[in-house]
C-alpha cells in the first residue's frame, strides 16, 4: 500500500535532472499517509471506545504541544527518507514498471489507480473526521 502511493507520487514528479526532489517528495507523502492512518486509527478507537484522544497532548499551551510534535516528527520524516533510499526506489519502480509492462496493473495515472491513491491517502483522514466530529456530539450528550 506504501509502495504505491510512493510510485505513483514518485512517478507524478519525476523529472529526469533532479532524481532526490522526486524520491524526497514521495517518502513524504508516505510519511502524510502514515500519519492519516495513525489519526484514523485513534479516531476509530475514540468513536467506538470512548478513548478521549489525548494522547499527543504534552502541555496545555498549544504552540508548546506543536512545537514538540514537530520535533517529535522530524527524526521519523527522515527515517523515512533513509527507508526509501535511491536503492530501494529503483525497486519499487521497477516492480511496478514491470507489473504494468506485463499487464498486470494498469497505467499509473489511470481511474483505477487515481482512486486508489484517494482511497488510500484521503479517505481516512475524511472518516476519521467524520468520527471524531460525531464521536463529540456522542459524548456531549451523556
Amino acid at each position: 500500500m506504501y509502495r504505491f502511493v510512493y510510485y505513483f507520487i514518485y512517478k507524478f514528479q519525476r523529472t529526469k535532472e533532479d532524481d532526490y526532489s522526486s524520491r524526497y517528495l514521495a517518502s513524504l507523502s508516505v510519511f502524510i499517509t502514515i500519519v492519516f492512518h495513525l489519526f484514523f486509527i485513534t479516531s476509530c478507537a475514540r468513536f467506538f471506545f470512548n478513548f478521549n484522544g489525548k494522547l499527543f497532548i504534552f502541555s496545555e499551551d498549544n504552540l508548546t504541544n506543536k512545537l514538540i510534535q514537530v520535533a517529535i516528527s522530524i527524526p521519523f520524516i527522515l527515517l523515512t527518507n533513509l527507508y526509501f533510499n535511491k536503492k530501494r526506489a529503483e525497486k519499487i519502480i521497477d516492480n511496478f514498471d514491470d507489473a504494468y509492462y506485463s499487464g498486470k496493473m494498469s497505467y499509473v495515472f489511470s481511474a483505477v489507480n487515481i482512486l486508489l491513491f484517494f482511497l488510500i491517502t484521503i479517505a481516512p483522514i475524511a472518516i476519521g473526521a467524520y468520527l471524531i466530529n460525531h464521536s463529540a456530539m456522542i459524548l456531549e450528550r451523556q
